[in-house]
């Protein structure tokens, strides 16, 4: 449920790290997940340009993996809208880890297109955030 005084929103526009997993569930709906790099420039105290690097992991699920499994590959320059989602663990040793992810709503192509084997991609409705599990939901992979 939305709350009206509540906003969660993440535009990034960087490269992807990694070709994509994409897996299917038990009900055989899609899930991708892959990584991230945004870079930015920064002056130092020095002086020194300096070159930061973040990475993100991003997760897309139904028609927006599928489109992700077949136009999205390793080093793609890519715009990524979406919600950040915190998860909470307990590793085997017993320590407790959070991760974020950005869930993905929208993916849009960037760059130079290969030109060998084009064909225009369309950013499929994901049906906006109903099509997203609850972040309590256990996956069976």
């Amino acid at each position: 449920m939305r709350h009206q005084n509540a906003y969660n929103k993440v535009i990034l526009i960087g490269h992807v790290g990694r070709d994509p997993e994409v897996r299917f569930t038990q009900q055989n709906r899609a899930v991708a997940n892959f990584s991230l790099a945004t870079s930015d420039v920064f002056r130092t105290f020095e002086g020194e340009n300096e070159k930061r690097t973040q990475w993100h992991k991003i997760v897309a699920w139904g028609k927006l993996a599928e489109f992700v499994e077949k136009f999205i590959k390793r080093g793609k320059q890519i715009l990524v809208e979406g919600n950040l989602r915190y998860n909470t663990w307990t590793g085997q040793d017993g320590v407790k880890r959070t991760s974020a992810e950005i869930y993905a709503e929208s993916i849009v192509l960037l760059g130079k297109r290969d030109s060998s084997n084009y064909e225009k991609p369309e950013t499929p409705d994901t049906g906006g955030f109903d099509d997203y599990p609850d972040t309590d939901d256990n996956l069976p992979f």
